[in-house]
């Protein structure tokens, strides 16, 4: 018998007729909805809704509508156990306002699309009902204020995020047969053998009665399918194919996953680095964990935070550009940001030791890595890193060795470059990883000090994103000009600094600029 009617608009022969009327099969499902589910379908109000959800006591079957959400018995009564006893294993200071988000089984959702359908085909309200989501996020909102710590206001601190995931497997198996069925009428068998080698069989759907639906159709997705469908196009879609032992689900609904976390806390601030032999990030071999440095700036200041914070997630270090492992980075430093998933201590004043944090990185480090300016900082301020590493300028101290003997006039030329416009090619050292292109860089300034007859010391202020080795050596003519096109001489760079980045880029028009390119 049809899942859907249960044989009510099936004709003696099996055949898909409407033998009943609709308000006649809105009846019959009627049957089987809890009390919640009927004030839902009736077009009460939520807050209604929820406070009779409350009151309402146990009933002696599941309901086909919610699958038990909404029922006494059902899921929601563990979420509030689970909630309350993850809050217990973790001391989260301060306690922040908290948001709970919540998804309910995909077989639910479709149950409210399949009465709508049955609505519209008996003329009823076109005003669709009640949400689940939002009926059953109410009601779990309202129980968790009663075992939740009170919210301290009083400092500043990101929200508590309580996630939920609901799943009903009964109807998620008889969801994925369905919908593939459907998705083939609409040539889309050849995607589903494309996906998984083969098309859906009963011991396909046997097999997923015990393990994860991972193929289900998304929830806009099975809106659009369903949302302008007729009574008679949907009856033809399910013919008697049925999906489960009857209407009335045999199971409720479990609860999947309950997650508990502060939303990301985010703290900014700027590193020097101090050392030739010392990386940006951990650095290894490709393919391998062999580590070409024994440390790296994001591990001395990731490892102190997640302590003083009680970081229980993920800490992402993100910085505005970078710089190689040979180079310094002096000056003010390079800005960085750090992102704390699920920190227990959720502001400044809550993690204890914050103010040795600089003196804890820097003896950790063994005094080549430096931190200041640390505060805490909201998301824009990721943005705000990447669009700063685009625009800013960055002086560069290097020494440099010529070939040639230097000579006042070959000072002179240099000191005299500005706005100097050159371009690039992607560089032979980094060819392997990065894509075989010309960049247009611009140099704005050049200082020049000698030392001896073969060795100056050269500041060079360019834009982001400037290769300044290559614009040395001209790296075998990939970079044109370059110092070595300046001096007319073989040029080598032996040592680089970042000196500092200039927050407020320079921008003035091109003074010099290349003929053409087609000699690169």
């Amino acid at each position: 018998w049809c899942w859907l009617c249960c044989g009510s608009v099936m004709s003696s022969h099996g055949q898909q007729s409407l033998a009943r009327s609709p308000e006649e099969i809105l009846h019959e499902l009627r049957q089987h909805l809890c009390a919640i589910c009927c004030l839902r379908v009736d077009r009460k109000d939520i807050p209604e809704v929820t406070r009779i959800a409350e009151e309402h006591g146990e009933e002696t079957q599941w309901c086909w509508l919610c699958c038990g959400i909404l029922q006494p018995g059902g899921p929601l009564g563990q979420i509030t156990k689970h909630v309350s006893e993850s809050l217990r294993e973790r001391a989260y200071t301060p306690f922040s306002t908290w948001q709970v988000h919540l998804q309910v089984p995909i077989g639910c959702v479709l149950h409210d699309l399949i009465w709508a359908i049955v609505e519209r085909a008996a003329g009823k309200s076109s005003q669709g009902i009640a949400d689940l989501k939002e009926v059953a996020k109410s009601v779990v909102t309202s129980a968790l204020t009663h075992v939740l710590p009170p919210v301290d206001s009083s400092t500043p601190a990101p929200s508590m995020k309580i996630g939920v995931v609901l799943t009903h497997k009964e109807t998620e198996v008889g969801l994925l047969e369905h919908f593939t069925e459907v998705k083939s009428k609409r040539g889309g068998r050849a995607a589903w053998r494309q996906r998984h080698g083969k098309t859906i069989t009963q011991a396909d759907a046997d097999d997923l009665k015990d393990t994860t639906v991972s193929s289900l159709p998304t929830v806009p997705a099975l809106t659009r399918l369903l949302q302008h469908m007729s009574i008679e196009k949907l009856v033809g879609h399910v013919g008697d194919k049925n999906w489960w032992a009857n209407v009335v689900p045999s199971k409720k609904c479990a609860v999947a996953t309950t997650v508990v976390e502060r939303e990301p806390l985010f703290l900014r601030g700027r590193y020097r680095k101090l050392s030739r032999e010392c990386s940006q990030t951990p650095w290894t071999l490709r393919g391998t964990d062999e580590r070409r440095t024994d440390g790296s700036v994001e591990e001395f200041i990731k490892a102190p935070v997640i302590e003083i914070f009680g970081v229980r997630g993920e800490c992402r270090f993100s910085s505005a550009g970078r710089e190689d492992v040979d180079v310094r980075m002096l000056g003010s430093g390079r800005p960085f940001l750090l992102e704390l998933v699920d920190c227990l201590h959720g502001s400044i004043t809550a993690a204890s030791g914050f103010g040795d944090l600089p003196k804890l990185v820097k003896s950790r480090s063994g005094g080549i890595v430096e931190v200041q300016d640390l505060e805490i900082c909201d998301r824009t301020a990721s943005e705000k890193l990447v669009e700063g590493a685009e625009k800013h300028q960055k002086h560069y101290l290097c020494v440099i060795w010529v070939k040639k003997s230097v000579t006042k006039e070959d000072i002179a030329n240099l000191n005299a470059v500005r706005e100097l416009s050159i371009h690039q090619r992607t560089p032979v050292r980094v060819l392997h990883r990065r894509t075989n292109m010309i960049r247009q860089r611009m140099v704005h300034k050049l200082a020049a000090e000698p030392l001896n007859a073969h060795f100056i010391i050269l500041h060079v202020w360019s834009a982001a994103g400037t290769y300044i080795k290559e614009f040395v050596h001209g790296d075998l003519g990939r970079t044109v000009p370059s110092i070595r096109s300046i001096l007319d001489s073989e040029t080598d760079i032996l040592q680089l600094d970042v000196a500092d980045l200039v927050d407020e880029p320079v921008v003035q028009p091109c003074a010099k600029k290349l003929r053409s390119d087609s000699h690169l």
